[in-house]
C-alpha cells in the first residue's frame, strides 16, 4: 500500500499501540479542522503520535535522545511540556507517528514530518498532562503550501524555530 492509499486505511489505527482502546471510534484521530479528502472521501486520520513515546519497535528516533515508555519516565520534558499527539498535514501523514529530530541546537533543526496548519497557521497538540493547545507556526518552511513542493523526509531546516520548539517538547538528550 502506498503512502497516499493509507489515507483511507484504518489498519494503522486498529493495529497501533492505542488501537484496542479506540476500536469503536477511530474518528478521534481526525481533526475536525482537516477538510482534506482522498479520492472524494474524508481521510481517516490527521493526527499522529510523538515518535519518542511508546513501544520502541515503533517510530524513528534520533540516537542519543530519550525514548519514553511509561508515565514515570516523563521527567525531562515534564508531562506538561511533552506533546503526545499533533495534527499532521495531509501530504506528510503516513505511518501514525510524527518524527521530530532530536537536536542539540537551533542551528541543526530538521523537519522530520510536517505539522498541519488547520487553525490560523497553527496546529493542535495534546500534552502528556492532558492539556491541549494550538501552536502557531512562524517559519514558512514548516508549512509550505500543500501541493506546492515535493516534501522530503527528513528535510534540513537550520534555525527553524518551529522545529526547535517541537524538538524541545518531544524528547531530551540522554
Amino acid at each position: 500500500m502506498t503512502r497516499l492509499e493509507n489515507n483511507l486505511n484504518t489498519d494503522f489505527i486498529m493495529n497501533s499501540q492505542l488501537g484496542s482502546y479506540v476500536a469503536k471510534n477511530v474518528r478521534i484521530y481526525r481533526c475536525p479542522g482537516d477538510k482534506s479528502q482522498w479520492t472524494g472521501q474524508d481521510r481517516v486520520r490527521s493526527v499522529s503520535m510523538n515518535g519518542y513515546l511508546g513501544d520502541p519497535a515503533f517510530g524513528t528516533r534520533t540516537a542519543g535522545y530519550m525514548r519514553y515508555t511509561r508515565m514515570h519516565d516523563l521527567v525531562v520534558p515534564s508531562p506538561s511540556g511533552m506533546w503526545v499527539f499533533i495534527d499532521e498535514r495531509e501530504d506528510s501523514i503516513n505511518d501514525g507517528f510524527f518524527y521530530t529530530e532530536g537536536v542539540a541546537s537551533l542551528a541543526n533543526t530538521v523537519i522530520g514530518d510536517f505539522p498541519a496548519s488547520y487553525h490560523n497557521q497553527g496546529g493542535g497538540l495534546s500534552f502528556a498532562d492532558g492539556h491541549s493547545e494550538n501552536h502557531k507556526w512562524v517559519d514558512g518552511r514548516t508549512v509550505p503550501k500543500v501541493g506546492s513542493t515535493q516534501l522530503a523526509f527528513p528535510t534540513p531546516s537550520p534555525n527553524n524555530e518551529d522545529m526547535w520548539w517541537l524538538s524541545q517538547r518531544a524528547t531530551a538528550k540522554q
